[in-house]
Parts: C-alpha cells; structure tokens; sequence
C-alpha cells in the first residue's frame, strides 16, 4: 500500500494513475472488513472490562489517541449512558450532511456527566472527506453520530429516496497502514486534530500505552510521542511481553514504567486501575419478578433471601426492584446516585453505576 500511494518517478502516468485507483479500491476493501469484523463483535454484549474501562476513562475525562478505526469504544460509550452525540467525544472539526428538503429539528443534549476527550488519528469508519486530492480545507463529514450496542448498531444503508445519493462523492477517511502517510495530512481538520492531541501530550500527568508496539517503521508515531511527552509515569499494556520490552526502550527505560503483559493484560491492567461495575434490576424468573445484583458480570447475591422471590409478585409490582435497591445501597452507599438505567433489552429494568469505593 505505500507503493500505490505515492506517486513513483520511475512508472509512467498511466501506471501511477492505476496504481492510485487501485489504492483506493483497497483502502475502501480495509473499510468494508472493519465494518464486517465489527458487525461480529456486536452479536455478543460488551465485554466487561471494556465497560470498566470506558466507564473510567469517562470519569477521568482521559484523553484518548488512537489509530483504530472501528466504534466499539465509541459504541460502548453510547451502551453506558454517558454520550448519545458521537460528536462529543470527538477532539476533530466534523460536519453533518443532510438530503435537501431535510432538516434536523431537535438537536442532540450535550453529556451531562463527563466523557473522554478522543482523538483518531488514522481516521474512523463513520468519518469521509473528497479523498487525498481534496483541498485541503475540505470539511470532513461525519456520516453515523451514533449507535449503541448490538447487532441491529451497525452502519445502516440509505439506498432509497433522497439519501440514495447523499454520501456519494465523499470516500471513507480511512488512512492506510503505509510507512509514508504525509500526502494524507494535508487537510487542515486532520492537521488541528494533531496538533490539539500533540498539545494534549504535552500536559499529560501520565501515559497509558495499550496494544501499541511502536515499530520502527512509523517514525510519525515514535517522533509524535517522544517530542511531546513530558516525564510522567508510563504504563505499557500489551498481549507481548517482548514489544512492552521493546516498548520501554524506545520510550527510555530511565521513566517510571509500569507494565501489564500475557493473555490477560488488559484485564489486569483493568482490575488494578478501574472501579467496578455493579449492574441491578429485575428478571422474570420461571414464576415471578425476581432482584439480580452483578459485579462486573458475576452474580453477587448468591441464594436469594424467600421474601425477595415471592411467587405472587405482580408484574407491575416493585417489591422485588425495591429489595435490589436496598441490597445496593447497603453495599455501595454512592451507586444509586450515579446509577444509569436501561442496560440490556434482556432485563425489565437495569440499573449500572461505578464503584470506585
């Protein structure tokens, strides 16, 4: 891909020009399997460390760069209650399109608790612009501003009426995975993206490293790291204990450098920073409305006390939710207050709030 991205001196014209359009086929070909391999993910809920942490970085108001391209964070932000706008998590001049003779008449409510700061660097799946021969002050449209959780969440298709044609002349900003990527930083939003999240690094109080080995070969990454990180605390968190090494050295093994590494890195990595996640409410069970209380996806209440599982309970009737809550607040005296409701399509009433006691 960094062959056909660039123009080469020694290919005729027609050669560079295929080569370009071929370019474009794969990067749209990257898209379309980021969207396919994301679709699967969203079959299953959540992971529950994903929760945890999102949830944390959400509370801390974290700054977060990365160079994934998919939504699961996003959507995982959306599924917690803490954003419904993807707009406001983003640290990136966007712009919305509408079909003529359309209008959006309720704007979206900005968070009412804090949420994380993000900055995608390489680009997203939701996100297109007029292509690397744009001018460079072309707006970058954003395409999906939302979505939760779940296998109806993916990307959805207008294909009649007057949306047929509304994405038409944009391409996915998606930048490649090349070593040479300096043509595709020429649009000035993409640029403010950098420098705002460069500007970010600067005052960083700490930095976590996760899933990102920094290889040689992106000179942009290790330079965009190391002109602007201060000496803070850093904690590498990676599935290789050889690229965490490796990760160590290149950052300077003089720093305060903690690391999480193995099968369950980020898990760990979790359990140690994160609060966490107790989910309450009520299932029907085999014949009545019976309290549940989770701690991070894992059942805490064990056997239920007979009072709280009385088979006469009436569906309106709250006898069962009201005992759940008694149990949660005896436990975590602060999770009513910061509760979020309506988690899962599978529950009657679902309760979740952060635990950092």
């Amino acid at each position: 891909m960094s062959y056909l991205s660039i123009e080469q001196p020694w290919v005729s014209d027609q050669d560079n020009t295929r080569n370009a359009a071929m370019f474009q086929d794969v990067s749209t070909a990257v898209d379309r399997c980021i969207q396919e391999a994301e679709a699967r993910a969203l079959v299953e809920g959540p992971p529950e460390w994903l929760t945890r942490l999102v949830w944390h970085w959400c509370d801390t108001s974290s700054a977060i760069a990365t160079f994934n391209y998919d939504l699961l964070v996003e959507r995982t932000a959306t599924y917690l209650r803490r954003a419904g706008h993807w707009s406001d998590l983003y640290a990136m001049p966007l712009t919305e399109r509408w079909p003529a003779g359309s209008s959006r008449a309720i704007s979206a409510s900005t968070p009412l608790d804090p949420v994380f700061n993000m900055f995608k660097l390489h680009g997203s799946t939701n996100w297109a612009y007029g292509g690397p021969k744009a001018p460079v002050s072309d707006r970058i449209v954003l395409k999906q501003p939302g979505g939760s959780w779940g296998p109806a969440s993916t990307v959805r298709e207008h294909t009649t009426g007057r949306y047929t044609s509304l994405f038409d002349d944009l391409v996915p900003l998606i930048i490649p995975p090349t070593s040479s990527k300096s043509s595709f930083y020429s649009n000035l939003s993409l640029r403010a993206q950098w420098r705002q999240a460069a500007n970010t690094l600067r005052k960083a109080r700490s930095l976590t490293i996760i899933g990102y080995s920094f290889p040689p070969s992106d000179l942009g990454a290790r330079h965009f790291v190391s002109a602007s990180l201060q000496s803070v605390p850093v904690t590498i968190v990676d599935y290789s204990a050889q690229i965490a090494d490796r990760t160590e050295q290149f950052l300077g093994e003089e720093r305060d450098i903690e690391k999480f590494s193995g099968e369950e890195a980020v898990r760990n990595f979790v359990d140690k920073r994160c609060g966490q996640l107790v989910k309450w409410g009520i299932r029907y069970g085999p014949e009545a409305w019976q309290p549940y209380v989770e701690v991070n996806g894992k059942d805490a209440l064990g056997h239920l006390p007979e009072p709280a599982v009385t088979p006469n309970l009436a569906v309106e009737d709250k006898h069962a939710l009201q005992w759940a809550e008694s149990e949660v607040l005896r436990r975590w005296p602060t999770a009513l207050k910061h509760a979020k409701r309506d988690h899962g399509a599978d529950h009657a009433l679902a309760h979740l709030a952060y635990i950092t006691d």
